[in-house]
């Protein structure tokens, strides 16, 4: 079979081939079909692998299906998302070669080394072909291309080693996938609108505070020294040693112009005894 642009995603193909009745596909020719159908097309498999008629009972198709759903996010977050900021180079076609790159390598390697010496050496190529590393050009978004393409390689990975009937390391390669993925958005996302918003506001609720305690500094020490004034009165004149509480009560009760709440004074009492006629 010729694969061409009207077959361009991964589920399409191998359906084409399965659907005729003398064509089963071992390991090696599923991979590179995989493979054919990255290097026909720039785009990403979005549809994922639900409907992949291989055989594999639901829970791999849905494995398949998560660990393409995971490569769709990646891409829809952090490639296809510019945030109106114009890169020096298409980052599409930067995803696409990572793609190829990660599967390539996966074809000539996964029989001679296991999933950790893969991801080892993947991560030390990347480390001087630098695959999306045009995303650090955005000063918007604090993206870690690193990050993102380790979260790519291992969704890449868990769709490659269910094709390559290797469960266990596809679903280590997409938790780690997921981990990666979700720690760059978490931290590295842009602000949305509303967070902004919040933060606006928390900011000038902060600015408010600091500016009412300033201009009630005043006032708090003017208050205290007056209960503190009150409390030697009150007890002068029962000429007996008397509690916060019961001073703070009759304050509240008979010296209360401004009608302060019973606690409000109790506190500016208990700390004015103390000498603190200030909240610094």
């Amino acid at each position: 079979m010729q694969a061409s642009s009207s077959f361009t995603e991964l589920h399409e193909i191998i359906e084409y081939a399965e659907s005729n009745a003398d064509t089963i596909l071992n390991i090696d020719e599923r991979l590179s079909f995989y493979l054919k159908a990255l290097e026909v097309s720039t785009k990403i498999n979005m549809l994922g692998m639900h409907h992949i008629s291989t055989g594999y009972p639901p829970e791999i198709r849905n494995l398949l299906g998560r660990a393409s759903e995971v490569e769709g996010a990646i891409f829809h977050s952090c490639i296809a998302r510019d945030y109106g900021f114009t890169y020096s180079q298409p980052r599409l076609v930067d995803f696409h070669k990572a793609r190829l790159f990660v599967t390539s390598f996966f074809i000539e390697n996964y029989k001679i080394m296991d999933r950790f010496a893969l991801c080892e050496q993947l991560y030390k190529v990347n480390k001087d072909k630098n695959f999306l590393g045009v995303l650090a050009e955005n000063k918007n978004v604090s993206f870690q291309p690193i990050i993102i393409f380790k979260a790519l390689y291992n969704s890449i990975l868990a769709q490659l080693y269910i094709l390559a009937d290797r469960e266990n390391d596809a679903l280590s390669s997409l938790m780690n996938a997921s981990f990666f993925y979700g720690a760059n958005i978490q931290f590295s996302a842009p602000i949305t609108e509303q967070q902004a918003q919040s933060l606006i506001e928390i900011d000038i609720s902060r600015r408010t505070q600091k500016a009412n305690e300033a201009r009630w500094q005043g006032h708090v020490e003017q208050q205290r020294r007056k209960y503190l004034e009150l409390d030697k009165q009150r007890q002068s004149e029962l000429s007996k040693k008397l509690s916060i509480k019961d001073v703070a009560m009759w304050i509240y009760n008979n010296r209360n112009e401004f009608e302060v709440e019973y606690e409000t004074i109790r506190d500016h009492l208990s700390k004015a005894r103390k000498g603190e006629f200030t909240n610094n």
